[in-house]
């Protein structure tokens, strides 16, 4: 599973680890990346965990740094940002969750002891 599988989807993100350098089978180039744990939350109520999960996105790194920093869960759906040119469009979280998408991320973290 690949962060960028999850596109549309509404997660709530516990980062786990900051890794400073690795090589990935993709680069040679020594890379920063966050390990996670990644919940998608649906509106049923079911939930699917994706445990350790390596995010390799600068803007998605940035902001679950910043959760990692700061021992908290992130909640945000994973979208695709403007395209720019001669880039490709970056991996954003939009973080504006509904007040039920708020609750379904409450009730997973209080039932599965994420905070």
């Amino acid at each position: 599973m690949r962060i960028g599988d999850l596109v549309g989807e509404l997660l709530l993100i516990r980062p786990t680890e900051y890794i400073e350098s690795m090589v990935t089978t993709a680069s040679n180039e020594p890379t920063d990346a966050i390990r996670a744990d990644v919940v998608v939350l649906n509106a049923d109520g079911t939930a699917a965990l994706h445990e350790d999960l390596l995010v390799f996105p600068v803007l998605l790194k940035r902001d679950l740094k910043r959760a990692l920093d700061n021992d908290e869960p992130f909640l945000g759906r994973l979208s695709m940002g403007e395209k720019k040119p001669g880039k490709s469009a970056p991996y954003i979280f939009v973080t504006n969750p509904q007040e039920e998408e708020k609750e379904l991320a409450r009730a997973y973290g209080t039932a599965n002891n994420w905070w």
